[in-house]
């Protein structure tokens, strides 16, 4: 199916932070299943859709997923369309599940003394770009035989 991918690529990471630990807006390309163990957060999320409002840094920036806003104290000037971004608000306790979506940006703080459990698994198209990072090119004549139609495939 459209979000199936070869083997096991999820992975679960830990989050523990104190009250107002913020991470600053960006978006994964990944599945992003987060779960609140201990205290509680505050989730803003915003579709794709809103990207423009956001001011992402350039592609080639290592910092490229990320906006240039700051969200503490928004530079309309800088940032005049910041103004129509329209977040989502979500406030996690312990037990309570969100599933985040590829590209969709997120702005999470720690509301508490917190502990979370985040489960990120590749969408499809990661998934691919990661797969063509290590493929062996075909017209090598050592990979000739090695991986006849995987050009076809992607």
């Amino acid at each position: 199916s459209e979000g199936d991918t070869e083997g096991d690529l999820s992975m679960a990471m830990l989050w523990l932070s104190h009250p107002s630990v913020t991470a600053h807006p960006h978006f994964d390309k990944s599945h992003n299943f987060l779960t609140q163990v201990i205290g509680s957060k505050k989730v803003l999320l915003w579709s794709p859709e809103q990207t423009p409002f956001l001011y992402p840094h350039q592609e080639r920036d290592p910092y490229k997923k990320q906006t240039k806003v700051d969200m503490s104290a928004p530079d309309l000037v800088k940032f005049p369309k910041f103004i129509m971004a329209s977040a989502i608000e979500v406030i996690l306790e312990p037990g309570d599940s969100l599933y985040i979506p590829p590209f969709w940006w997120h702005r999470i703080t720690s509301l508490t003394t917190s502990l979370s459990l985040s489960v990120v698994s590749p969408s499809k198209i990661e998934a691919i770009l990661a797969a063509a990072n290590y493929i062996s090119l075909p017209f090598l004549q050592r990979n000739a035989t090695k991986y006849p139609s995987y050009l076809k495939h992607v």
